[in-house]
């Protein structure tokens, strides 16, 4: 199903919007139970770890999504996951709130597979890691019930990440660079419409 998929490889640094080391591709599908994420990363010393949910992932290796997915509405979702397959999901009913890391209680029921191409905290060279994701809707909607499942033409407000956290250097990359030191920066969420 991915060889279809558009692929979004224009990861650039938060702050400056320049190259920078942390690297990646990623594709999406859905359909009208879920959104479907394939990702590629590039990760030369895979650091990670984290073995519970809803850990610090930030603190480590780690690739990020938020999620707005109503006009209008200030909510918003937060969900990562490490290359070792941990988890991290909450709900932020609005800008940081409740704080620090919103709802933790919220469970995203993703369905993930994380292959690590890689050994972790060694001197080994590593070559990065893959993930493939589905994120239901109903989990969405169960929080949001003026949530609907998206059809073509729809709108939802995104932002990715990826932290490089090597063993003696911290790059990061973003899909749409907020330009301010904050990841929950909503101004800087793209806009992603779904297509027929």
């Amino acid at each position: 199903a991915w060889v279809d998929a558009p692929i979004f490889e224009s990861f650039r640094h938060p702050l400056t919007g320049l190259e920078t080391r942390a690297s990646g591709r990623l594709r999406m599908l859905y359909d009208d139970e879920a959104l479907y994420l394939g990702v590629e990363i590039d990760d030369l010393d895979l650091h990670s770890e984290y073995d519970e949910r809803d850990d610090p992932l930030w603190e480590a290796d780690v690739f990020e999504f938020f999620l707005r997915p109503m006009r209008g509405k200030s909510d918003y979702f937060e969900i990562q996951t490490s290359p070792r397959g941990v988890i991290f999901d909450s709900h932020f009913e609005r800008y940081r709130h409740p704080s620090p890391y919103g709802n933790v209680d919220f469970d995203s029921a993703l369905e993930l597979s994380v292959k690590a191409m890689g050994t972790f905290a060694d001197e080994k060279l590593d070559t990065g890691y893959r993930i493939e994701a589905r994120l239901p809707f109903q989990p969405i909607k169960d929080r949001l019930p003026a949530f609907r499942t998206p059809e073509p033409g729809a709108d939802v407000f995104v932002n990715f990440f990826i932290v490089d956290r090597g063993k003696d250097y911290r790059s990061a990359a973003a899909a749409s660079p907020p330009f301010v030191p904050d990841y929950h920066h909503q101004a800087a969420f793209a806009r992603l419409t779904f297509l027929d």
